[in-house]
């Protein structure tokens, strides 16, 4: 007998139900309900979401499915979130006469109740995975819209911070927000170095020789690492031109009781799409914006400016 064990987790870990943990209880099932002398292959990813098949063990898994008699792993979700996926995997397995099986559920496809009660559970596992992104969005933009800071690396300049602040009027709530620190000349230095030089290559050349590293990796920045700091709209202060500019290109613009008046710095949230590899920017037209807590280290005038060189460039 030829068993595939297959585990996936989202977020790298190792307490719950982690790969390890959940290999570890598909070889007991197998040796207890199938078989103790099966020839068994492990595939395990992870860091990987279910939302898609874009999974190397997975695929590596299914393109060698037809050598295996079953396939286990320790929930239906393990294998897919999304009904569309799991009906094609549902339909490769059984036309190559491979069982699927899921220990936690009891789902069993060599039965037909148990092929009925997996499709059924495929279809909630979907709408779970749905709700909660809807929920973390609806989340993640109303705390755009308060200007508060997202998590993750802090730009250069900035680092977070907590205040209280009662954005209703009522209670005050602890909100995590951005603050300039001792490295906020930096940015500055960049962006009148671009804007001189107008190239990003004389500008990394500028920079190495002026021994200005990154803060983040104590090492010089890349041409890419320049770039994404020229064009991150948080260094520009909030004022009318901005918001101009902004709302020009397509970006949503949020409400809140901060006025673009230039007291304060842009804030943008879905700016880049984490959930694909290498967090590709997203068009601005998915952008939303507002305005900050924190100060804007570069004027919305120089910001602009330098966009328009970038586009030329």
């Amino acid at each position: 007998m030829r068993v595939a064990l297959y585990a996936r987790k989202s977020v790298l870990s190792e307490t719950g139900e982690s790969v390890k943990n959940q290999i570890r209880m598909c070889r007991d099932y197998v040796a207890t309900f199938l078989s103790p002398s099966a020839e068994i292959t492990e595939f395990c990813d992870d860091g990987y979401s279910a939302k898609d098949t874009n999974r190397p063990a997975f695929k590596a898994m299914m393109t060698s499915v037809k050598n295996f008699d079953f396939v286990v792993c320790y929930r239906l979700d393990r294998l897919s979130r999304n009904v569309v996926d799991f009906c094609t995997i549902a339909q490769t397995t059984d036309s190559l006469g491979v069982k699927l099986v899921c220990i936690r559920e009891h789902f069993d496809t060599s039965t037909p109740m148990g092929r009925a009660m997996m499709y059924m559970a495929s279809v909630f596992a979907q709408l779970e995975r749905e709700t909660i992104a809807q929920r973390v969005k609806d989340n993640m933009l109303l705390l755009a819209q308060n200007g508060q800071w997202m998590g993750g690396t802090s730009p250069v300049g900035y680092s977070a911070a907590k205040i209280e602040f009662s954005p209703s009027g009522d209670a005050k709530k602890t909100f995590t927000v951005l603050k300039c620190d001792e490295n906020a000349y930096i940015p500055k230095i960049i962006f009148d170095t671009y804007s001189h030089l107008r190239s990003l290559s004389a500008t990394y050349r500028d920079l190495e020789k002026k021994n200005i590293v990154s803060p983040h990796t104590k090492k010089p920045f890349s041409r890419q690492g320049i770039y994404s700091l020229l064009t991150n709209p948080v260094y520009s202060v909030a004022d009318g031109d901005m918001y101009s500019w902004l709302s020009g290109i397509g970006c949503t613009i949020k409400p809140c009781l901060r006025s673009w008046d230039g007291h304060y710095g842009v804030s943008v949230y879905n700016r880049r799409n984490y959930s694909k590899h290498g967090a590709p920017k997203n068009i601005p037209s998915s952008w939303v914006v507002t305005v900050g807590f924190h100060s804007g280290i570069i004027s919305s005038a120089d910001w602009i400016n330098v966009q328009n060189i970038l586009r030329k460039g």
